[in-house]
């Protein structure tokens, strides 16, 4: 191997490095968000329960009635851009990762998990061992990913507050007791 082959495989190994390391950088980014996004709606939602199951505020204070919604629901819609955003890069950084990767070989991690992902049987052999080990994404596992499980989680947030502005503009409490 010459000295600029030997230097073009130690940089694609440091990039090889890089990259996985900002996907999984990435990939806790969008957790950590999407975890401080269901706080904050559960915080609007318990409010919105709180002040109407306790006290029937919204019906004293009809802006309010409309301001928790309406926040609420501005807050799941910045929540889905947020998801959309970073299950984009993190997508990309996958991509990236797997791309550098095909010039490591044998290296196949990001590429195995790939099939997994997609349903797929991957087989791993070792020494020792007469059975190889394989991996399969299960039917349930297999059902939704991240990111349609957290755009899911969005919309029934989104949905909440929806049904609590329909129900103050429809004259109604938020337990949907007449006036």
């Amino acid at each position: 191997m010459t000295d600029d082959e030997t230097r073009k495989q130690e940089n694609v190994q440091i990039g090889y490095q890089v990259a996985a390391q900002l996907w999984a950088y990435e990939g806790r980014g969008i957790w950590s968000t999407f975890n401080a996004m269901v706080v904050a709606n559960a915080i609007v939602v318990a409010a919105v329960v709180a002040a109407e199951g306790a006290t029937g505020i919204f019906q004293k204070q009809e802006l309010l009635g409309w301001i928790l919604p309406l926040f609420g629901l501005l807050l799941s819609l910045l929540w889905r851009a947020l998801v959309e955003r970073g299950f984009t890069i993190h997508h990309y950084r996958v991509l990236s990762t797997r791309d550098l990767e095909r010039h490591l070989s044998p290296v196949q991690s990001v590429a195995c998990g790939a099939k997994v992902n997609d349903g797929g049987q991957v087989s791993f052999t070792f020494p020792g061992e007469v059975e190889p080990r394989t991996v399969r994404m299960s039917f349930i596992g297999g059902l939704l990913r991240g990111k349609q499980l957290a755009l899911g989680v969005v919309t029934l947030f989104a949905t909440f507050h929806l049904v609590v502005l329909y129900l103050v503009s429809a004259d109604l409490n938020v337990c949907g007791l007449p006036k």
